[in-house]
Parts: C-alpha cells; sequence; structure tokens
C-alpha cells in the first residue's frame, strides 16, 4: 500500500507543477505566489473535495482558498489569486484519472468550479451581460467570483455540463466563437 500512496502523491505533485505556473499566476510576485502555491497543492488532502453536497464542497474549497491565501507572502496576498490557483489544480485533479479515482472527486464534479481569469470572465460576460466588466484575479472577491461562478452554472447547464469544464471550450479555442 505504500507504493500506491507515494505514487498518488507524486502524481500530484506533478499536477501542481504544470497547474501552478508562470502563466497562472501571473502578475508582481509570480514567483513567490508559484512555490507557495505549488507546496500547498503538493501536500493537499484531495479527500477533502470528495464530497456530497455543494455546502460541504464550498465550505472545503472555502477554507484551502483562505489557508493558501496566508500562505502566501504578505505583498501578493490574493484571495482571487489562491482561488484560481486551486481552481485549475482541482480541475486538472479531476482530469487525472489516477488521483479523480483514488480521491473519488467525481463525487463532487457537479460542484467544482470554472477557474476565473480575464479569458473566462469575459465569456461568461457575453453570456450574462448584467455581470461586470473583468477587472483582475489579483482583485476578485468572494461575492464577485460568487456572481461569476452563478453565471458559470447557468451557461453549463444549458450545455449540460459542469461548469468546470466550460474553460475546455473558452481556452481551448482562444480566438474562435466556442
Amino acid at each position: 500500500m505504500q507504493e500506491q500512496k507515494t505514487f498518488f502523491e507524486a502524481v500530484q505533485i506533478k499536477v501542481a507543477r504544470t497547474t501552478i505556473t508562470s502563466s497562472s499566476m501571473r502578475g508582481p510576485g509570480c514567483g513567490a505566489a508559484i512555490k507557495t502555491a505549488r507546496a500547498y497543492t503538493g501536500d493537499l488532502d484531495l479527500h477533502r473535495f470528495s464530497c456530497r453536497t455543494r455546502i460541504a464542497f464550498n465550505a472545503e474549497l472555502n477554507d484551502a482558498t483562505a489557508e493558501l491565501c496566508s500562505a502566501m507572502p504578505r505583498a501578493i496576498r490574493s484571495w482571487g489569486l489562491a482561488r484560481k490557483g486551486l481552481n485549475i489544480f482541482l480541475r486538472e485533479c479531476l482530469y487525472t484519472w489516477y488521483l479523480r479515482d483514488h480521491s473519488r472527486l467525481d463525487r463532487s464534479e457537479r460542484f467544482f468550479e470554472l477557474p476565473l481569469d480575464s479569458l473566462t470572465g469575459r465569456a461568461l460576460r457575453r453570456t450574462d451581460p448584467e455581470l461586470p466588466r473583468w477587472d483582475s484575479v489579483r482583485r476578485l472577491t468572494p461575492e464577485l467570483s460568487s456572481r461569476f461562478q452563478d453565471a458559470a452554472k447557468r451557461e453549463g447547464y444549458k450545455r449540460r455540463l459542469a461548469r468546470v469544464h466550460l474553460d475546455v471550450f473558452w481556452w481551448g479555442y482562444r480566438g474562435e466563437d466556442a
């Protein structure tokens, strides 16, 4: 059993290293943000996110966001940056069947959030013109994130998929209407 645990830990660390990058953690101090987020996500207990209810999942995601945010150096501390890093990491754990099956993430797939950034923010605004213009991940608040996530949930429902998957269309088809 120890060999399997070591394997799953190695896969998780690989996912952390490939998802928490200068592209996902842009801006001043991104090197420190990358280092902090990789260490945090590489050691995160993924079983926490195997939840049967949205309330339980959101509580775990909010706790993990606060933990990662407080681990970041004060000069670059940002709730939005921490949430984006976690959401990208968790999505890729969901897409990596070893981690998905081992941690039972399929139980909560419908609760996963869409990673928010300028591209997804603009795409969501096209689906819901009532949303404010996208500003910045680093200025994203829990309240504003909730508004964008609600719009993502509605768009996912229209497309018959969980909102977490919208990014594969919008990011994958950059420059094309999806």
